[in-house]
């Protein structure tokens, strides 16, 4: 302590700061030490800030002062609460907006570290927006200790005048000889709680504005809200046995289940039989029950768990009148915790009024998996993410993983959904569906029996509805509006923003119990069958960029429909035209494994309706061209034969009907024929009817029917190897579809360009093209032309001996890798880009990408490929490739 000694002597000398103790970070961590552990906290997040500043580089000077500050204020209230008890008592219950602050400074540097640490570009470039930060930071930092202060001087003062009150009447009392007036109960009842929870994650904000609204307030009132399942209990017992709400109120802690009780009388009976309380009748029973609370004088805290029960029941008056008499006891804090986001009304409630409890984000779900006994392994985060964060859900699945894999278990989820969702005997806390009946029973469902419908419906919805889709989705629903209202009212459907959404496990049970059917699916149905239909004849539409991003915004909720539909076999042409054109938008996004699913679910359901035989060859054909695009060529040939086999059964497709009828004189009829005799091989015919067609539709003054004509010969010469002819008549088409507004067709043909300069060798040139097909296509939405055309580049860029800028495409490539989840590509991005970090010298990052690499392969299930990466990480054994372009991938196909 002699260096603290030392510092305060200094500080007091100087006279800057009386209050202020300049400790080392080793003095403020002995100094935090003697102090309550909400305190001790505040000085562990001091540290951190301090740890963290030390180690990072940019915005150095910024980033020390805001660490100054943080531990001169840190050291203000940690010496204030050593100097008196009673002051340490009141910053216990004041300090929590301090703590919030600071909280945020750690997770603002871990931010930057992690920058730093990744070598991120975008951190010289963030340096303004940083320091601008740091100064927000100082502020909110000024700003809640000044309220502080404020806060603390008001509470002093105040406890001063009610100390010399009491002090009076004591004097006054003693002088008379007068006894002392009746003090109420001299103890509290035995009362009994529920359990203390000892797995609690992700909750931190809310529980500790709870605690803080507990803590300041002489009668908090407080409703912790949300749907089935969401944690509202064991939020409410976590308070229960928080340290510092227990020192406040010790044993008078009263905890009320109210799940079997249905009316006001109930309540009164409940509480009165947990006070140990008897009368002849309710309304003096209600009286004693509030008298003796009252009487107690000392804090008493109330929890009315499951409260929705008695209040959303036929004697809701009744209850709230209840609740309006508890609210007159002015020593009495209580929670109630209640499925849905309405409070019960004639109560003031405590502000800031708590928000409804929202689903846990993606690391606490891992954390309460884990603690709850579930099995870690790859494709955990999969699993969960099939969850939507609701916590009964993760712990029931969670139960199941024990001993499970979570691809095992992922498989047995997908197969037996809400089934998966319970354990043991099925009570509303081992059961979600149990848990979801309580709130499909509850009156106000009863009261709209529309809102049953809507539910039905929506929960075959995975990416939920926006406000301005419901008229479309729901255009025979009587009191639509009403019912959506009431979904929300019982928190069976969470909105954000203008979107609303069932999650997901309430989904599955809801599907599981409540088969949706009739006219209101088909009009369902018949919405999103005409989103993608919108394509019909998309090439020469000038709108077919913006219907092809509204078909991505609704791919989930199309697939589902359709799925719902192809299960049942409730097939019509319309799907199968929906079906055409979602697969041909899906090629071109982040969905072509979901589309193979599809494509596959629609072979099974029109084999087992003959009626709809002649859809087979269509559905062939758009499962070659996926399984082509994910360069599965095997599965794409195979598909390719069964389509074939099917247009020799049937005779032959129109392009034969055309053929037979002589020389095609229309130039629609040349371009059918020319693409049938491409598909087969004979180039030469194909060029001369594409150049045929292409006259003719110059003819007729169709630009576009031209430009297309001439792409297509221009892919002709490049299957030809007239490479340079190939790049003009590419150019050429550009050109024209820039023209005619075509930005999909444009964009095309430059991703061409730039392949047939890779191919001559002319890097450089095609370098600006990638970039540019790149850049239109992330506009477009177009996710593996994106990834393909970064990947490219980096190829360039290694022919070039431009490593750096080689690794640097193969990141921004592996990203989009990563959102296709095509794992295997993402590894090769990894394993290139240690090679060019070897190449470069970059040891550091090199290993760092290897090893990275190796837990990435284990977590995805590249097992066969972690023993490759193990092998690169013994030393810089890396072959120095000099000029090679990522060899691991296939440069004759990226695009």
């Amino acid at each position: 302590m002699a260096a603290a000694s030392s510092s305060v002597t200094s500080a007091a000398t100087e006279g800057t700061r009386s209050s202020i103790i300049t400790l080392p970070k080793r003095g403020l961590r002995s100094l935090k030490k003697t102090v309550h552990p909400l305190l001790e906290k505040l000085g562990d997040g001091a540290c951190k800030v301090l740890d963290i500043t030390h180690s990072l580089a940019t915005n150095k000077f910024e980033l020390d002062s805001l660490a100054q500050r943080v531990r001169e204020v840190t050291e203000d209230i940690i010496q204030q609460a050593r100097d008196s008890p009673e002051a340490e008592r009141l910053l216990v219950m004041e300090v929590g907006r301090v703590q919030s602050v600071i909280d945020e400074i750690v997770a603002f540097l871990v931010e930057q570290n992690e920058r730093e640490a990744a070598r991120s570009t975008a951190l010289l470039a963030r340096q303004d927006e940083v320091t601008n930060e740091i100064v927000k930071y100082k502020s909110r930092l000024k700003d809640v200790m000044d309220l502080l202060t404020t806060n603390l001087t008001m509470k002093m003062f105040s406890k001063m005048n009610i100390d010399s009150s009491l002090l009076r009447d004591s004097m006054h009392s003693s002088s008379f000889g007068l006894e002392a007036r009746d003090q109420g109960p001299s103890h509290f009842p035995a009362l009994h709680l529920p359990p203390q929870p000892r797995i609690f994650h992700g909750r931190g904000a809310v529980a500790s504005q709870l605690k803080m609204t507990l803590l300041q307030d002489e009668c908090a009132r407080l409703a912790i809200l949300g749907t089935a399942g969401i944690g509202k209990t064991t939020m409410a017992a976590v308070m229960l046995y928080d340290g510092d709400i227990e020192a406040k109120f010790g044993t008078r802690r009263i905890f009320i289940r109210c799940e079997a009780i249905t009316s006001a009388d109930g309540i009164v009976s409940g509480l009165a039989d947990a006070l140990k309380l008897t009368t002849d009748n309710r309304s003096d029973l209600l009286r004693s029950v509030v008298q003796y609370l009252r009487n107690t004088e000392a804090p008493v805290l109330l929890v009315l768990d499951n409260f929705e029960t008695p209040w959303d029941s036929a004697d809701q008056d009744a209850v709230e009148e209840i609740l309006g008499h508890l609210d007159t006891v002015k020593n009495l804090s209580f929670m109630v915790t209640m499925r849905g986001t309405k409070r019960p009304g004639g109560i003031k409630w405590s502000q800031p009024v708590l928000p409804s409890l929202e689903p846990v984000d993606l690391p606490a779900a891992r954390t309460i998996y884990s603690a709850n006994g579930g099995r870690d392994g790859r494709r955990l985060d999969h699993l969960l993410e099939l969850l939507d964060g609701l916590p009964l859900a993760i712990v029931l699945l969670a139960y199941h993983g024990q001993t499970r894999s979570p691809v095992k278990l992922a498989a047995a989820y997908k197969a037996e959904r809400a089934d998966l969702l319970n354990r043991g005997r099925r009570t509303r806390l081992t059961s979600l569906e149990v848990s979801i009946s309580f709130t499909l029973n509850c009156q106000t469902m009863r009261d709209e029996p529309n809102a049953l419908e809507a539910l039905r419906l929506l929960s075959l919805l995975p990416d939920g509805i926006d406000d301005a889709e419901i008229p479309g989705v729901f255009p025979n629903l009587a009191r639509r509006g009403r019912a959506i209202r009431t979904l929300q009212d019982v928190a069976l459907l969470s909105c954000y923003g203008s979107r609303y959404k069932v999650l997901a496990p309430i989904r599955e049970c809801i599907q599981a119990t409540q088969e949706p059917a009739g006219p209101l699916l088909l009009d369902m149905r018949n919405y999103y069958y005409a989103i993608p239909v919108q394509l019909t004849g998309w090439v020469r539409n000038r709108q077919h960029s913006v219907i092809f991003q509204r078909i991505r915004q609704a791919y989930g909720n199309i697939r589902a429909i359709m799925m719902h539909a192809l299960s049942r076999s409730e097939l019509s042409r319309y799907l199968f035209s929906a079906l055409k054109y979602l697969s041909l938008v899906a090629q071109m996004g982040v969905h072509s494994g979901d589309c193979l699913q599809l494509l596959n679910a629609a072979l099974g359901a029109v084999q087992r309706v003959p009626a709809f035989k002649g859809e087979l060859y269509s559905i062939w054909k758009m499962k070659s061209l996926s399984h082509q695009l994910r360069l599965e060529r095997e599965a794409a040939a195979a598909a390719d034969v069964a389509a074939d086999a099917l247009e020799e059964a049937g005779g032959g497709g129109f392009e034969l009907q055309v053929m037979g009828s002589g020389l095609p004189t229309q130039p629609d009829n040349a371009f059918i024929l020319a693409k049938w005799h491409e598909k087969n091989g004979d180039l030469q015919e194909a060029a001369r009817l594409y150049t045929l067609a292409r006259n003719g539709y110059e003819t007729r003054r169709d630009e576009i029917g031209a430009a297309i004509c001439t792409q297509s010969l221009g892919t002709i010469c490049e299957a030809q190897g007239k490479l340079e002819e190939s790049y003009e008549l590419y150019a050429e088409s550009k050109r024209t579809f820039i023209e005619e507004g075509q930005e999909l067709c444009a964009n095309f043909s430059t991703s061409r360009m730039a392949e047939v300069q890779r191919m001559r060798r002319n890097f450089g040139e095609a370098i600006p093209l990638y970039l540019e097909a790149a850049s239109c296509s992330r506009s477009l939405g177009l996710v593996p032309l994106v990834a393909a055309a970064e990947l490219a580049r980096a190829i360039c860029y290694g022919h070039l001996n431009m490593h750096s800028r080689a690794a640097s495409a193969l990141v921004a490539a592996q990203a989009e890798w990563e959102t296709l989840k095509d794992y295997n590509q993402v590894a090769n991005c990894m394993r290139d880009r240690a090679s060019y970090y070897c190449t470069l010298g970059w040891h550091d990052d090199e290993h760092a990408t290897i090893h990275a690499a190796i837990d990435y392969c284990k977590r995805n299930g590249l097992d066969e490929r972690v023993e490759t990466f193990r092998e690169q990480s013994t030393g810089c054994n890396l072959s120095q490739r000099a000029g090679s372009a990522g060899s691991g991938h296939d440069e004759g196909s990226v695009l």
